[in-house]
């Protein structure tokens, strides 16, 4: 029989094992995913500093965001995308300042740094957001400010909070959510002893042939990751093209946010817009084609299997 209850020190402990594991001064706090850590951090900073509101967010591609300004608009809140030039009057009312280290759908990688050294002096608190980047470089946890956080996305199922050691971050729910100690941890470690794997050569030499009707989404010295290339399907759905892909090369796509080497941003798979609506139609329409493909598919035979995809999708369209 059980308890219907869960000790509180299993999370506790669990996070123990991972800052030992890590080597790391960094307190560390483990979600299942970062839209719940955003939203748990947010919550919670709020709480303790509820005379401040605005938050400053800049953020790429994904609907990380969304839960996070729906339920601190509701508490009074306001939004902003940049910092006024009253930085005097701004400390006294930004609760944060959120942004993301890299895109959570194409892997771009950002340089937000001359807004970092505008905010380090002052007691605004700096969430960073790191969706794929922990995965290939694990360093820049290590040590960290008392007032700044890392949310970093380490898998499917767990995502890893950095925080100061002497931080007051307070977690609100975290604790609760029901964790293993043993499984988790054996899974976690497992993850964190993974090597990820970059194919930068074979990307860049795919998006620069691109068959007529494709373009790739970067800008040649666009500073990315290169886990995955990220294609625009001109006259097309990103959703249909892989659907079709998928079938060519005998590759299931799942649920739409799952693992997997083929995903799309079309609003008919994902049923949503994401962060940072778009401004324009012919932006609407390279959200409708993107396509994100992972690294370990390229090669001459992909093109080739691109190809035949695009004329299949123009016939079916036409």
């Amino acid at each position: 029989m059980r308890i219907n209850s869960e000790p509180a020190y299993i999370w506790r402990k669990l996070n123990e094992s991972v800052q030992n594991l890590l080597g790391c001064e960094s307190k560390v706090y483990i979600y299942p995913n970062s839209k719940t850590a955003l939203l748990d951090i947010s919550m919670g900073l709020h709480l303790r500093l509820g005379h401040k509101k605005k938050m400053i967010v800049q953020l790429g591609l994904g609907d990380h965001g969304k839960s996070v300004e729906f339920e601190l608009s509701r508490l009074g809140v306001r939004f902003k995308k940049n910092l006024e030039d009253d930085l005097p009057q701004e400390e006294k009312q930004v609760l944060a300042y959120v942004h993301d280290l890299d895109d959570a759908v194409t892997a771009q990688l950002f340089d937000n740094i001359e807004i970092l050294k505008i905010l380090a002096p002052t007691r605004i608190y700096k969430i960073h957001l790191a969706h794929h980047l922990f995965r290939f470089n694990k360093n820049f946890v290590q040590k960290l400010s008392d007032l700044d956080v890392i949310v970093a996305n380490l898998s499917e199922d767990y995502t890893l909070v950095f925080t100061g050691e002497k931080s007051v971050v307070q977690p609100m729910m975290a604790e609760n959510l029901g964790w293993n100690l043993d499984l988790d941890l054996q899974k976690i470690t497992q993850e964190l002893q993974k090597v990820e794997p970059t194919y930068q050569e074979a990307i860049l030499h795919f998006e620069n042939n691109l068959p007529a009707g494709i373009t790739p989404w970067f800008t040649n010295g666009t500073h990315r990751l290169y886990d995955r290339s990220a294609i625009v399907v001109n006259e097309g759905d990103g959703s249909a093209f892989i659907e079709l892909l998928s079938q060519s090369l005998n590759i299931p796509i799942k649920a739409a946010g799952s693992s997997q080497l083929l995903e799309a941003t079309s609003p008919c798979r994902w049923s949503h817009s994401f962060n940072t609506p778009p401004t324009s139609t012919s932006e609407i329409e390279k959200l409708r084609g993107l396509v994100i493909i992972h690294g370990s598919l390229i090669n001459e035979g992909f093109l080739k299997a691109i190809e035949k995809t695009l004329t299949q999708l123009i016939q079916l369209s036409s």
